[in-house]
């Protein structure tokens, strides 16, 4: 099958913090997600679309990991096998070739650090394509997603959309630097992080959620410094405010269990 290049992606994994027996939080990258989660023998599961976790050696990876697992103790939660594990372009119906992989141990205590996820995820699909299905590299901006996991006699299935790619424009208005970017199609809300390099986040560095495409920068901000746009699906935004609001539903995206399956699509600029 020939796929179409105009609206593909190069995206990667997820960016994932610590399961406990009574939470599940994530450190996406720029942002973060706490889901409730209790110690219990239904399926948790977190994967979020188009958020690229660090390998160990600090760069973006280039695969796309999942995690399934029982939340079991606030020391140790097992992974969770699945007979079913598939994940389908919502128009076409096209497959995409999620395979099990083994981790290095469960997770645990500690597992926040963002380099250390593949070393508790047990699901990956790869970057390129392969006779079961598509890869990493075929995901595509604006798409809808379906999901459908059947694990120890659980059925989860759920939906997501990657939100369309975007750009941001930097503009001067009455002496103060604006950065602004359209209404994404496929997003429900938007982070933005404005920071100066030198790490993950350098000592300058401002941003909050909104839902506005404006956001005004400011003056200590210097040229050379970035402004990141994070364009979040509905059920990234949902889990976000399910957490603001201290609810305890410890879904989003999906039917059954806990856990999150959503989408996010990022844009950076550098201030001139």
């Amino acid at each position: 099958m020939v796929r179409g290049r105009t609206k593909r992606s190069r995206l990667s994994g997820l960016c994932f913090f610590l399961a406990t027996s009574s939470v599940a939080g994530f450190a996406g990258c720029s942002s973060d997600i706490t889901i409730p989660v209790p110690s219990s023998d239904e399926p948790f599961l977190y994967l979020v679309l188009g958020d690229p976790p660090l390998n160990p050696a600090g760069q973006p990876d280039t695969v796309l990991y999942a995690l399934l697992a029982t939340t079991g103790t606030p020391i140790d939660s097992r992974p969770r096998a699945a007979t079913r594990f598939e994940m389908r372009e919502s128009v076409s119906g096209a497959r995409y070739d999620w395979r099990p992989t083994t981790p290095i141990h469960s997770l645990q205590y500690g597992d926040e650090d963002l380099g250390r996820f593949m070393n508790v995820a047990n699901y990956v699909l790869p970057w390129t394509s392969g006779p079961s299905g598509l890869g990493t590299m075929d995901l595509a901006f604006g798409e809808t997603y379906t999901l459908d996991i059947e694990t120890e006699g659980v059925r989860i299935q759920g939906s997501t959309t990657l939100p369309a790619r975007f750009g941001i424009a930097i503009s001067t208005v009455n002496g103060e630097r604006i950065a602004s970017w359209p209404h994404v199609t496929g997003a429900a809300g938007y982070f933005v992080l404005v920071w100066q390099p030198g790490g993950i986040i350098g000592v300058r560095s401002t941003g909050g959620t909104t839902v506005d495409t404006l956001f005004p920068i400011p003056a200590v901000f210097e040229s050379g410094d970035s402004v990141s746009v994070e364009a979040r699906d509905a059920n990234f935004v949902a889990a976000r405010e399910d957490q603001a609001a201290g609810k305890r539903r410890g879904r989003s995206g999906i039917d059954r269990g806990y856990g999150v399956f959503a989408a996010v699509t990022r844009s950076t600029i550098v201030l001139p």
